[in-house]
């Protein structure tokens, strides 16, 4: 107990100083380091207050790829009211939990403080709670699923803790799916046909119902998050079909040090191994679908889409490892054992700079949010509250206004959607629509547009830039205006810059050579 107790303090310790860090650095402003954090929030605030699953309160969208995160979230605002700081909470609680689980079931010492280490610092406990999002949680899931699942076959309530934690943990993120999958496959080999069913059962369940409320509504069967953020295999050109079976996961191995250290830290632990067949299996299992992460599914993102594959590959790792078996090795002697351990310590170090440039990036990430996506929303709130305006990220604009958006991503907005995934995504349809809808004003990276997808032909009367972005997709911010009079959002803009705050080179644009908001602000379009 006393362990525990001293790992969990020291984790929530951490949190705090990096939240009372955060609120220093951004002048007592809290921002979480995602703008999709914000959209689970909107989400959750408009199914709570207004019972509409969607970024706005006027429609639903399919938005969001965790199903069961925005439904805990609009809980606790039924219970708490809206608050900025619930999915912080949650994540803490969420890590807090996994460290009891690691406590009861990693009983030596070592065992446990070198998972702690590495699930706080490497991995990113710490970090990852400032997303605001399910990533924690859903670790935790999986950990209960493949123990539960593996470990506990006999017991009378084992069919429906499979049935149940399958659920939780494919409503949590879809990627899940691999391990229902492999689970089952694991319970067919045993000749255990029920037990597979049921854990099949239970990872399709929500998949299945959310799909058909989805599609009920015009959307797709999978989250627009799924569909448009997914990797696309070229299954008709030979290296696309070579990524597809495997190389795809090889070349992302190679290239990152820190998951290609945590591959070979599990395979490692399969060369000297308990003799528990049930620990190899859950080894095994989890192996195969890290691999599974890494040539299916996304890497990166501020390092999120990794950390539930690498959370079980090493724990499951140190479940494993017998350490008593190294020194029986034939003629492994001081020099092997010296040799073994410089080796793992080296397979640690990409683990050690990983985690550092995690704590780094957190205050870094939140302040060019902060800079940009919150900037973006207090301008829609102070100007456009209520009007409908193009964006193209969404989260922070849904949550702090009432606005309603047309998304040039197609998140939130389901013609544009439906763009996207038919391949007719044209400037000719967007302005179209924009102008259906009414919008005003886009606030947009238009960048990305231009070098990527189409030209905007709306009127850009100005924006602001931040130097070198890490997190955020584009650096400048663009202003436009749709509907509106040029004019009259260029004095608007003139009037927002006077109180932005310090860090960005702000910019309005005007056909005179002087500058436009010299006679009403003073010389703020020289920017700061």
């Amino acid at each position: 107990m006393r362990r525990f107790l001293a790992v969990s303090s020291a984790y929530v310790l951490g949190v705090a100083l990096m939240f009372y860090f955060l609120r220093f650095y951004l002048d007592g402003h809290f921002q979480y380091v995602l703008d999709d954090t914000y959209i689970h929030m909107s989400v959750a605030e408009n199914l709570a207050f207004h019972g509409v699953w969607g970024i706005t309160p006027y429609e639903f969208t399919s938005s969001v790829s965790s199903i069961l995160w925005p439904l805990v979230l609009a809980a606790g605002y039924k219970v708490l009211g809206p608050n900025l700081y619930l999915p912080l909470l949650l994540n803490v609680l969420s890590a807090v939990l996994t460290i009891a689980f690691a406590h009861v079931l990693l009983r030596d010492g070592w065992r446990f403080y070198t998972f702690s280490f590495l699930y706080i610092f490497c991995i990113g406990g710490v970090a990852m709670a400032f997303t605001g999002m399910e990533h924690l949680l859903h670790l935790l899931s999986l950990l209960l699923l493949l123990y539960v699942g593996i470990f506990g076959e006999g017991s009378r309530f084992h069919p429906l803790g499979v049935l149940l934690l399958s659920a939780l943990s494919t409503s949590l993120r879809y990627e899940s799916v691999v391990f229902v999958i492999l689970l089952a496959v694991y319970y067919v080999f045993r000749r255990r046909v029920l037990l597979a069913f049921l854990t099949v059962l239970g990872g399709g369940l929500p998949i299945t119902v959310y799909g058909l409320v989805s599609a009920a509504q015009g959307w797709d069967f999978l989250p627009a998050s799924v569909v448009l953020k997914r990797h696309v295999f070229n299954l008709r050109n030979p290296l696309g079909l070579l990524d597809f079976l495997g190389f795809m996961a090889v070349k992302r191995l190679v290239g990152n040090t820190d998951l290609f250290s945590t591959f070979l830290l599990g395979l490692l632990a399969l060369l000297f191994p308990l003799r528990d067949h049930r620990r190899l299996t859950l080894l095994v299992i989890s192996l195969l679908g890290f691999l599974a992460q890494m040539n299916f599914g996304n890497i990166r993102w501020f390092y999120r889409y990794e950390v539930y594959a690498m959370g079980l590959v090493l724990f499951s790792a140190l479940l494993t490892l017998n350490p008593a078996r190294i020194p029986q090795i034939p003629n492994v002697g001081r020099t092997g054992l010296f040799a073994l351990f410089s080796f793992v310590s080296a397979l640690l170090l990409p683990l050690i700079v990983r985690g550092g440039l995690m704590v780094k990036l957190v205050p870094v990430a939140a302040r060019e949010q902060f800079l940009q996506d919150y900037q973006m929303a207090r301008f829609v709130r102070d100007y456009y509250n209520g009007e409908t305006v193009v964006i193209n990220d969404v989260g922070n604009v849904s949550y702090f206004t009432d606005a309603r958006i047309v998304d040039l991503f197609g998140l939130g907005t389901r013609e544009i959607f439906h763009y996207w995934k038919e391949g007719k995504n044209t400037w000719e349809r967007i302005d179209s629509l924009a102008r259906a809808k009414g919008a005003k004003v886009a606030l947009i990276y238009s960048d990305v547009f231009y070098k990527r997808y189409y030209d905007i032909n709306w009127t850009e009367v100005g924006g602001w830039t931040i130097s070198n972005p890490q997190v955020v997709g584009n650096s400048t911010v663009g202003v436009f205006a749709v509907l509106e009079d040029a004019n009259a959002l260029r004095e608007k803009l003139c009037e927002f810059f006077g109180d932005f705050p310090d860090g960005a080179e702000l910019y309005v644009l005007s056909s005179e050579d002087e500058d436009p908001c010299a006679q009403k602000e003073g010389d703020v379009g020289a920017g700061k």
